[in-house]
């Protein structure tokens, strides 16, 4: 049961540090 909540976290998490990455790369 915990599985599922636990990856949906991961991945918000995970895209919002690819965004945060791009954001910078597009910056400079």
């Amino acid at each position: 049961m915990w599985a599922a909540p636990v990856q949906h976290t991961e991945e918000k998490t995970l895209a919002r540090v690819w965004a945060g990455l791009a954001g910078r790369s597009l910056r400079f």
